[in-house]
């Protein structure tokens, strides 16, 4: 399932290359999950960057091995 959802959202870093930056938040190997999910102070966690995420957010990830189950508490629509 994680390997599927990180397929999906690379998929998706691919098709919305001109992300809103506020909308928009990184995930690395070697981020890390107080920081504030930007390109320069990623995420380290796919979970982190779901539990921030709302309608319209980009995530993207970079590549590496992340060894976690994901749970998405949040629709794609707005409500």
């Amino acid at each position: 399932m994680t390997a599927l959802f990180t397929i999906l959202l690379s998929v998706l870093m691919l098709l919305n290359t001109n992300a809103d930056e506020k909308h928009t938040f990184y995930v690395a190997p070697n981020g890390d999950d107080a920081n504030p999910g930007t390109e320069a102070e990623p995420f380290r966690t796919i979970q982190k960057a779901a539990d921030e995420a709302r309608a319209g957010t980009t995530i993207l990830v970079r590549d590496g091995v992340y060894e976690e189950s994901v749970v998405l508490r949040f629709s794609g629509a707005k409500d």
